[in-house]
């Protein structure tokens, strides 16, 4: 474990502790002094593009969590948008959430709806059919 381009024989704890000061230090060099700066939200920058990539349509610059690496697999503009956790077992039980909404109208209070809720990690319970229900309020056929 010895650092072999010194003198001293380190040990793990040296080695470890060395490498937690250089990374504060290129930290500070990289976002100055310790502060709100330093939270991981402010540096992963989450953006929500909008699907045909039309400016001012999507939500930029999201403080949120996650990473590349993690199981919140989002970086940049990048990652999963649809989130769902399902509880398997005699009662299927199913979580999820989207970022958007329930409207296409950038006019809408639903056009984003989902996006805060998105970014911090909420899930909705999911609505699973027992059986095909017998009518629908619409039907849409494209032919």
């Amino acid at each position: 474990i010895d650092d072999i381009d010194t003198d001293k024989v380190e040990t793990r704890s040296d080695i470890v502790t060395a490498s937690f000061h250089e990374t504060v230090a290129e930290l500070e060099n990289y976002l100055g002094e310790f502060g709100d700066k330093w939270k991981w939200g402010y540096f992963i920058d989450n953006d929500i593009d909008h699907l045909a990539s039309i400016p001012g349509l999507g939500r930029q610059n999201l403080f949120s969590s996650g990473s590349s690496e993690a199981i919140n697999a989002t970086r940049g503009g990048f990652g999963p948008s649809w989130r769902m956790v399902v509880e398997l077992g005699p009662e299927v039980k199913g979580y999820g959430l989207y970022p958007g909404g329930a409207s296409g109208n950038p006019g809408s209070p639903n056009y984003d709806s989902m996006v805060e809720p998105w970014r911090t990690g909420q899930l909705f319970e999911l609505n699973f059919m027992k059986e095909e229900p017998k009518e629908y309020l619409y039907k849409l056929e494209f032919r």
